[in-house]
């Protein structure tokens, strides 16, 4: 189902609507809703740490709740590696 701008969630960098990143490889129809906007194409590649949301606009990725943490320890254990 495609993301319409009022049930879409806001970005929290830039605050533009975000649009759900459809993984797997593209078909011909994909393709043009990506085009009009409906989607952001993720790539064939999906893990269960692969971000959910993403903004055109500023480019951000966001996972969901439960995904942010993983994430979060990531960044952390990088940093602390510096």
């Amino acid at each position: 189902m495609p993301n319409t701008q009022e049930n879409a969630p806001r970005c929290p960098e830039c605050d533009g609507p975000m649009l759900r990143i459809l993984y797997g490889y593209p078909t011909f129809e994909s393709f043009q809703a990506a085009e009009r906007g409906e989607y952001i194409l993720g790539g064939c590649c999906v893990t269960n740490v692969s971000p959910q949301w993403g903004c055109r606009q500023c480019q951000d990725r966001q996972a969901e709740e439960d995904q942010r943490a993983v994430f979060d320890r990531i960044r952390n254990r990088d940093r602390d590696r510096g």
